[in-house]
């Protein structure tokens, strides 16, 4: 699926063309994300480094700039957490918790990537 939007990005934009590219990367195999994998309701895994590396080469688009935004999200996702807590104490219902724990044991990453026509 990754593969068919980002051809489709590369179909309809001119040579001179950046795309902005902003998403979770999975660091670890994805039956090690027990905490969060079980909230979120995805039709298939978030992707390794390998996969979206494979994914933009496969549609003919390069990496011209990768930003690791992770130390940016967690002050946030914490907050975030925090405040789901008050409401979903158990963490049954709201991801936040889960999703700060992947984050700070290194499961997930957040980046930004800017890719370009081959």
């Amino acid at each position: 699926m990754a593969t068919e939007i980002l051809t489709n990005l590369y179909r309809a934009g001119g040579s001179s063309t950046s795309i902005l590219l902003w998403d979770f990367e999975r660091q670890v195999p994805w039956d090690r994300c027990t905490g969060y994998r079980k909230h979120l309701h995805l039709d298939s895994p978030i992707m390794g480094r390998d996969e979206l590396v494979g994914a933009i080469a496969t549609a003919g688009l390069n990496i011209v700039e990768e930003v690791d935004l992770t130390p940016r999200v967690i002050p946030s996702l914490k907050r975030y957490a925090e405040e789901s807590l008050k409401v979903d104490p158990t963490g049954e219902i709201l991801t936040y918790p889960h999703m700060l724990r992947a984050f700070k044991d290194g499961e997930v990453r957040y980046k930004t990537w800017i890719l370009r026509k081959e």
